[in-house]
This record gives structure tokens, sequence and C-alpha cells, in this order.
């Protein structure tokens, strides 16, 4: 009866959501009251093999998806922390179907994309190594698909754990360039035994992202930033979803304004990577507005001139083409050739 109150509730939560009735609807409220009520009596019963059967994770796991979708943190912890007491009685994580763990991983990571807090599961528990073997840098191809590592000036000083992060993300990126290159349905080779892998490198990666703390005013503080704006939305697009998290956008925002002051001494190509990956990622029209004086700026002082010019500087970072590509040129090309223009008619005009 649990699984099936659930699913009620979740049919009607949609349903009310869609019509913006969500707080008022007395029939959700019935269901899911119910599916709480079943579920306690279930999971209060330790003589029951159901307390933490699959379908019985799979529930729990569902209220706290609906729950960070909602942005009620609160309530997302409090399931995934019961979760987690369900999850070391079937003997940890690892003994659970790939399957599961992966849709409890959706959950967690979500929940701690949408409040800044740490996640609940793999808190400082995992390797912060790469997920992969150590790489080689990557070179370019006649395709231009590869994604090579940032300058060393730059990748050499950030801290070893984000330097990892950025390999395992480097991969993705390689992958889903390689997919649209060759034609591939990214989307179904995410499910693949090699999507699997892939799905694993990103997990691995977020759960390092969101765990590390490096305080603010700092390289390793706003490449942090920067590389979970890529991530999440990595996340978001194998999700099915095109969530926008306001906690990374808020904080990568601020961490740019911060950057207008003391660039950290950061290279001008880093800058406008950051500049442009929060564009295409996490921000509005709102945030874009408050950065687009800055980012004219930059792209004044590097001589910019051409959309091919400036997304080659910016595919020698953390770059997914199909992802990034279109909407990075829409932000930047009203900006760069009108500025090229102007400053073109002002050369014939001192003439």
């Amino acid at each position: 009866m649990v699984v099936l109150h659930f699913t009620v509730y979740l049919a009607k939560a949609y349903q009310s959501h869609v019509r913006g009735t969500d707080a008022t609807d007395k029939d959700v409220l019935h269901h899911y009251v119910r599916t709480l009520a079943l579920l306690q009596q279930r999971v209060g019963d330790a003589g029951n093999e159901l307390a933490t059967s699959d379908r019985t994770i799979e529930v729990v796991m569902g209220l706290a998806t609906v729950a960070a979708f909602k942005h009620d943190g609160e309530v997302a912890r409090k399931h995934l922390e019961g979760l987690k007491k369900m999850v070391a009685l079937r003997g940890g994580p690892w003994g659970l179907e790939r399957k599961v763990l992966f849709n409890i991983c959706y959950a967690d990571v979500g929940r701690s994309l949408s409040t800044g807090e740490k996640t609940v599961f793999f808190a400082g528990e995992g390797a912060w190594s790469s997920y992969i073997a150590a790489p080689t840098k990557a070179t370019r191809t006649s395709r231009n698909h590869m994604t090579p590592m940032p300058p060393d000036v730059c990748f050499h000083a950030l801290d070893a754990r984000l330097q990892a992060v950025y390999t395992d993300l480097s991969e993705l990126a390689r992958a889903a360039n390689l997919a649209v290159w060759s034609n591939r349905d990214t989307d179904t080779a995410a499910y693949s035994r090699q999507g699997t892998f892939y799905r694993g490198i990103m997990f691995s990666a977020l759960y390092r992202l969101l765990n590390l703390d490096f305080g603010s005013g700092n390289v390793d503080a706003v490449m942090r930033l920067g590389l979970l704006a890529v991530a999440s939305t990595l996340f978001s697009q194998w999700r099915g979803s095109k969530e926008r998290y306001e906690y990374i956008a808020q904080e990568l925002l601020g961490a740019l304004v911060s950057l207008e002051k003391e660039e950290y001494g950061l290279p001008r190509e880093v800058v406008l990577w950051l500049y442009v990956v929060g564009c295409v990622s996490v921000f509005n029209e709102r945030e874009r507005a408050v950065i687009m004086p800055t980012l004219v700026q930059l792209l004044g002082q590097m001589q910019m001139k051409t959309w091919d010019e400036t997304r080659a500087v910016l595919k020698a970072f953390l770059w997914v083409d199909a992802m990034h590509d279109t909407v990075a040129e829409e932000v930047l090309v009203p900006v760069i050739f009108p500025r090229w223009e102007q400053q073109q008619q002002l050369l014939v005009s001192a003439k």
C-alpha cells in the first residue's frame, strides 16, 4: 500500500504543481500523509523484511527528491538521513544494485546543489584522487573535440583535489564531444555500460566538489564554483531536466564580482572561461547583466574580434560543445561585434 499511495502522491503532486496549487491541494496532502504513516509503520517493524527492501528505499528516495525539487532542503535532508540508516542495514551503499545506488546519488546530490549543504552520503568518506587513471595532457585533433588541461600556470596552482576533479570532468566533456562528433545519442549512451562508467565519474566529481570547502577570496574557491557550474549542468542534463541551481548561481556571481577587484593572479583566459561558464550554465538574464560590463572590458583587453577566436580560447578549458556553444554564441556575439564595429568607426573618424 505504501508504494501505491506514494505513486498516487507523486502523480497528483506533479499535477498540482502544474496548476500552481501545491500548498492547498488536500488530495495531495492526504496521499503524502498516508505514505509517511505506512512508511513509518513498515520501517518501524524490525522483523519486517520489507523495511529495507529496494521498493521501500525507492519510496524514501522519491520523497527526498520531491522535497528537494520543492526547495524544502530540511525535509529532503531528513528523508536522506533515514535512507542512509536503511542502506547501512543493507550492508552499505555498495551492496545495492547499481541503478538503486545511482538514484540515491541523484536525490542526495540534487539536494546539496540546491542548498549548498554537504551531501548526506559519502561526505568525507570517498577518495580525493581522480576517478580515472592519471591523465596525460590531451592534444587537439583536427575535429577539435578533445578537452586539454588548462594552462600550467593555473592548473598546477590549484589544490590537488581540484586538479583531480578537473581531470575527471574533462573526461566527461571529451566523451560528450566525441558522442556528438560520431552522431551518437548522448542520452542513450549515458545508460550503456560505458555510460554507467561516465555517470560514476560525474557523481564522484560532484560529491568531491560539494564536500570541498576553500572559504572565499582565493583561486581554489572560485575555480571550485566554476567546476560546480559545469558539473551541475551535466547533472541536470542527465536527469532530463533544465533545473537552475540558485545557490551555485549566487555564489559564483559573488565570486566573479570579487574577482573584478582582485584577480588572484589568474590568467585572463581563465577569467574569461569563468565568466562565460557562469553565463551559459547557471546565470539568468539579471545575473548576466551584472557581469556583462566587466566581460565586455575583458574581451576588449584580450583583443577578441570574432566568436571563433573567443571559442578557441574557451575550448582550451572544460567545454562541452553541445551544451555550451549555442548559448555562449548567443551571449557573446552581440557583445563582440558591436564593440569592434564601434572601434573601427572611431578609427575611421580619427583619420
